[in-house]
């Protein structure tokens, strides 16, 4: 699970293409067709896709999956 506070979190949306803001929620949405009859399926930028919301808990974390660590090549 990966933990961030606020900064972190601006970070993590600031770098990770496809994810965003909705108010609160960290939104990370990748292009898929089965979107249109996906219970996760949202239409952005004239594409469906499907989307994944990370609300922010009561202490002013965002907890993720570790599936969204941003993996660096050494």
């Amino acid at each position: 699970m990966i933990v961030l506070d606020y900064d972190q979190a601006h970070e993590f949306v600031d770098s990770k293409p496809g994810a965003f803001w909705d108010g609160y929620e960290i939104v990370l949405w990748n292009k898929n067709h089965n979107g249109a009859t996906n219970l996760k399926g949202l239409y952005r930028n004239n594409l469906w896709g499907i989307a994944d919301r990370i609300s922010v808990d009561d202490d002013g974390k965002w907890r993720l999956p570790n599936k969204y660590a941003i993996r660096r090549r050494s």
